[in-house]
């Protein structure tokens, strides 16, 4: 799967210019997330990327440990599946740390997917932080 997240970065890389990204290759601290990410404004976010052939997603027990310290920060789960939809293209789901138990439990879900993948991910993305900036500006 080394080789998948690899070739999702580099996707990530070239179709999601309107943020930083830094790449963590963390092999003195286990769990670190894969992506930290800047959006224009300066918010910070942390992205793990999973790569499935399946609804389930493998995750380390130090990668929990890291989102469930996390729950209340902006540190996501990006998933790409590649089981073959109906469509026959790969399908993007988000997950925030709050519902990584979700994710380990059911695996894959729905009403977490992307619309339209890559096309409307970017715009996913922001809506959905500005949620999340929203939300701790308001508590």
């Amino acid at each position: 799967m080394a080789s998948l997240e690899k070739n999702f970065w580099q996707e990530i890389r070239k179709k999601l210019k309107h943020y930083q990204w830094l790449r963590l290759e963390s092999y003195a601290t286990q769990g670190v997330p894969d992506l930290l990410g800047t959006t224009q404004d300066g918010m910070f976010f942390t992205v793990e990327l999973k790569v499935t052939k399946s609804k389930r997603v493998k995750v380390s027990p130090h990668q929990i440990a890291f989102h469930k310290a996390r729950l209340n920060s902006p540190s996501f789960i990006l998933v790409k599946s590649l089981v073959q939809a109906p469509l026959k293209k790969s399908q993007l789901y988000l997950y925030h740390s709050s519902k990584l138990d979700q994710l380990l439990t059911n695996g894959t879900e729905p009403s977490f997917l992307v619309p339209d993948g890559w096309l409307n991910f970017d715009q996913h993305l922001s809506s959905v932080l500005a949620e999340f900036n929203l939300a701790r500006k308001n508590p």
